[in-house]
Order: C-alpha cells, then structure tokens, then sequence
C-alpha cells in the first residue's frame, strides 16, 4: 500500500552536509551572490534529540539560505554523533536530506515505520518548541535520508 500523497504533497527543505562553514559561505557568495538568511552554531546540543535510539550529540555549524519556498540547510558537524556526522564519514560532503512539511507528524511516522523505516534520529524543533522533526534512513535506497517536520499540522491547529 502507498503511502498517501498527501503527507508528501510539500517539500520545505533541502540538507546539505558540508565540512568546512566559512569555505561554504564563501562559496555560496561567490557562485550564486548568495549571505546566509541564518547561521547557527551549535557548540553544546541541548535538545530532546535522540539518534539510533542514544541520545544525539550534536556540535555544528548551521547555515540557511531561503530559496524561493524551500530552505537550503547547510550542516558542518564539529564534533558528536549524529546522522550528519554519520552520512559525512561514510559519503563525504553533499546531499544529506530532503525534508516534507507533513499534515499528520504521527500519521507520517507510522507510515514510514510500516514500510520498514523507523525514526533513525527525531526531536524537537530548536527553532519552534511546538515542532517535531524526524529522519528516516533510506540512504541506502535513495542515498539522502528524508527528514519530515509538522510545521503544516500546528498551524493548522492539529498539533498540541
């Protein structure tokens, strides 16, 4: 059974796992004219964040740019474990995740977790307390992991 095009109707983000941030600031400025419309970083993760079950620990550098309606997420880990960490060891820099705005976080979990796909790493959203996020590992089928957030549930007023 497929899963319902409707929790998949909305891509918000693309991620990108880097090494160096300075090298890809510069970079952004120099191919497309591009400053940060956020940097964020992340010295000590403090969040409710659990990867493969641990709880994640995360230091790293976040860099945004707005494109249009997508968010391009940039994340240079510096130390910890996590799956950035874990998809920069094993593939290098690139591609990391492609993340959907769900209508039903829950609905979406159970979907992917039926197909074989559970949470790999999940938490709470640092930048809106009321958002959850999780990623899926389907890196060996896709190369990427898909990542989804409820942003579309709680201004629908369906989330708590």
């Amino acid at each position: 059974m497929a899963i319902p095009k409707e929790l998949w109707s909305r891509i918000d983000q693309i991620g990108i796992v880097g090494r160096d941030a300075e090298s890809v600031i510069a970079s952004m400025r120099t191919i497309f004219g591009l400053e940060p419309t956020k940097h964020i970083q992340i010295s000590a993760d403090k969040t409710d964040a659990v990867y493969r079950d641990k709880p994640r620990v995360l230091c790293a550098h976040l860099i945004f740019y707005r494109i249009s309606d997508i968010d391009l997420e940039i994340i240079c880990p510096t130390a910890g474990a996590s799956l950035h960490h874990e998809y920069l060891e094993k593939h290098g820099e690139g591609l990391y995740h492609i993340r959907f705005d769900v209508e039903s976080f829950d609905e979406a979990v159970r979907a992917m977790t039926e197909r074989g796909y559970p949470p790999a790493m999940y938490g709470t959203s640092a930048n809106n307390s009321s958002a959850q996020w999780a990623y899926f590992d389907t890196e060996p089928e896709l190369g990427y992991y898909i990542e989804i957030i409820n942003l579309r549930e709680i201004h629908a007023g369906k989330a708590e």
